[in-house]
């Protein structure tokens, strides 16, 4: 059971492991395949003993419900962040992935509190976050956010970055401080993509096994 298999994996990574984790297969493929995901939608921050949006999926619940990246949470269901965060209950206060789930979060912006409850759907996922020419600089420098690896960021990649090129773009940020990985394949599209005219035949990435798997 899933369960079992998260424990099986605790006990197999050090405690300084945040990056493994164990989904079930309907899970994953819709992330990877179909670009959608349940949660909230939101992604956060903390300092000290604040907490702070730094990310909002523009399509999500928690944009629909009015949360902003820069918001920053003063209580979860009427417990302050400080306390969540010292008795090491945040994490758990967003609650199970689980459709239906709500949460009341009291947030400030701009020095007035808000009051906002936002209920946990399935939505579709925005690859990338945001497309743009950047001011300034002595070469014309384009500025794209790409939130992840999966199939349908394909598509938006490309799109933003014709439509970059078409407005003139000669150098290119690609923005990945919110992209949690994703397929290889789409990596080495991108990476070609990005790559001097003469890299044809210049390899990209090679992919090694331990003794343990090399058959």
């Amino acid at each position: 059971t899933l369960p079992d298999a998260k424990a099986a994996l605790k006990s197999l990574t050090v405690p300084q492991d945040r990056y493994s984790y164990i989904d079930d297969a309907q899970t994953f493929n819709a992330f990877f395949d179909e670009g959608t995901t349940l949660g909230f939608g939101l992604g956060y921050l903390v300092r000290a003993d604040a907490v702070w949006l730094r990310l909002v999926q523009p399509r999500s619940p928690a944009a629909a419900a009015g949360m902003r990246r820069g918001d920053r949470i003063v209580s979860i269901d009427g417990t302050a962040v400080q306390a969540l965060i010292a008795e090491d209950r945040l994490d758990a206060a967003f609650g199970p992935i689980e459709a239906g789930y709500s949460a009341s979060f009291v947030i400030e912006r701009a020095g007035q509190l808000q009051t906002l409850r936002v209920v946990k759907q399935t939505y579709p996922i925005d690859s990338v976050l945001a497309a743009r020419m950047l001011p300034g600089g002595q070469r014309p420098t384009g500025y794209i956010n790409l939130y992840t690896f999966n199939n349908p960021a394909r598509v938006a990649w490309f799109t933003a970055l014709a439509r970059l090129i078409a407005e003139g773009a000669q150098d290119l940020v690609v923005d990945l401080r919110e992209n949690s990985g994703g397929l290889l394949t789409l990596a080495n599209e991108i990476a070609s993509s990005l790559a001097p005219v003469d890299s044809p035949g210049k390899l990209f990435i090679r992919s090694e096994y331990n003794l343990g798997h090399a058959d």
